[in-house]
């Protein structure tokens, strides 16, 4: 019986079997703990990205550091709670300003299943750099300083539309202040109305002219505004000479003149202020203006250093906004309403030109109409945006709307870093 029992193995290779499967079982358990922490980290890595963006889309717009950590550290917890992170962590949010970024950093020991039988807590560290305004923005607005201008909007507003105007200009420059400080934005205004005001520098661009001349049998006299040019280059960038404005009375409607693209904000600020209303709708001219503010081509003239166009670091970009129907063009630099007169290219068409030109060169064109319900006024600025860039305004209220979204748009091009 003793040498059967000695001979039975059965139950050695049963606690072979037991002494076996402990650490088979034991690494399964590992690997199973090791799954959770790359899991874990993902959801991690995503939520401080999340956090990071927020923080630094808040420090681009408001410059407040301390708003920007607590922001961050908000839409973590928020995020955290969505995606079931619930355990301790230590995090840390810094915010270069020379950058407009931010980075964010946790340390998180993750509680382990199998493994906390050698007293093991997995430690996951993740860290990320959101970086606003990756890209530098040049940006030309294009204002309608028309007569109509210094109206209501007729639609319940108390105040003119040159008054709504200036405050939604003063809105989109609150939304660039951190760019325009870290020299991450330059913005240009091109006022228009009847012609452009150029005012000392109008034979540099128009070159020597007569001072009068006659048309129809009336007499009329050169003024310091330009009109368009009636060359090869009527729709080009060239820095060529431009069309010369004659008027009866000698005087032009439009008295401001275009303020180059520039970081400063003060500059910008005062521009905005000092605008002001009269004449008819030239809007091919002012469409023109906001294309030369972008043109490499005049950078000489404006004593800015622009960015070539195509730029891959940079976004250029047009805002035309206009109350009215372009209805004033010119022909030999007299308007061609003046009996007697030749025949001009229309406005409309003109401007519709220039947009393709820019939009050729890459340039992100959008266009307002305030307080416009004339169809070809409408078709025109549809015509010349870039797809999905048109807005329509149509009080007080909605001009700013559409000014701010604009803004948010051109200001939302946050990226990663790390």
């Amino acid at each position: 019986m003793f040498r059967r029992f000695q001979k039975d193995e059965k139950g050695a290779t049963a606690v072979v079997f037991a002494l076996t499967l402990i650490p088979l079982i034991f690494l399964l358990g590992l690997a199973i703990d090791l799954g959770r922490g790359y899991s874990m980290q993902g959801r991690l890595q995503s939520a401080m990205d999340a956090a990071a963006l927020a923080g630094a889309h808040v420090y681009r717009d408001t410059g407040d550091i301390s708003l920007a950590k607590t922001t961050a550290e908000n839409y973590f917890m928020q995020d955290a709670t969505h995606r079931a992170l619930r355990f301790p962590n230590v995090r840390a949010w810094t915010v270069d300003p020379t950058k407009i970024a931010m980075t964010g950093t946790i340390s998180l020991d993750l509680p382990t299943t199998f493994a906390r039988l050698m007293r093991e807590n997995i430690t996951l560290n993740v860290s990320t750099t959101a970086q606003a305004g990756g890209k530098e923005l040049e940006l030309a607005v294009m204002l309608d300083t028309t007569g109509s201008m210094d109206q209501t909007s007729g639609r319940g507003d108390l105040t003119s539309k040159m008054a709504d105007l200036k405050l939604a200009l003063n809105d989109l420059l609150d939304l660039f202040k951190v760019s325009l400080e870290n020299k991450k934005a330059k913005i240009g205004f091109a006022p228009f109305s009847e012609a452009v005001f150029v005012g000392g520098d109008a034979e540099l661009l128009r070159g020597k002219q007569g001072k009068t001349k006659k048309v129809g049998g009336a007499t009329f006299k050169l003024t310091s505004c330009v009109t368009e040019r009636e060359t090869g280059d009527r729709y080009s960038d060239a820095f060529s000479p431009l069309g010369a404005h004659y008027t009866q009375s000698g005087e032009c409607a439009a008295t401001t003149r275009a303020t180059p693209l520039t970081d400063v904000e003060s500059t910008l600020r005062a521009a905005v202020k000092s605008l002001k209303t009269g004449g008819t709708t030239a809007g091919h001219l002012g469409t023109a203006w906001a294309y030369y503010l972008l043109a490499p081509n005049w950078s000489s003239y404006f004593g800015v250093p622009l960015k070539p166009y195509k730029d891959k670091k940079t976004i250029k970009a047009a805002i035309l906004m206009t109350d009215g129907e372009y209805n004033m063009q010119y022909c030999m630099a007299v308007s061609d309403q003046v009996k007697g007169n030749c025949i001009g290219v229309q406005a409309n068409s003109q401007a519709k030109s220039i947009c393709d030109e820019m939009k050729s060169k890459e340039i992100v064109v959008y266009s307002i109409g305030f307080d416009l319900d004339n169809a070809t006024a409408k078709a025109t600025l549809k015509a010349c945006a870039s797809p999905g860039k048109y807005y329509e305004a149509y009080t007080g209220s909605d001009i700013r709307i559409a000014f701010v979204s604009i803004g948010k748009e051109l200001l939302d091009n946050i990226k990663l870093t790390n």
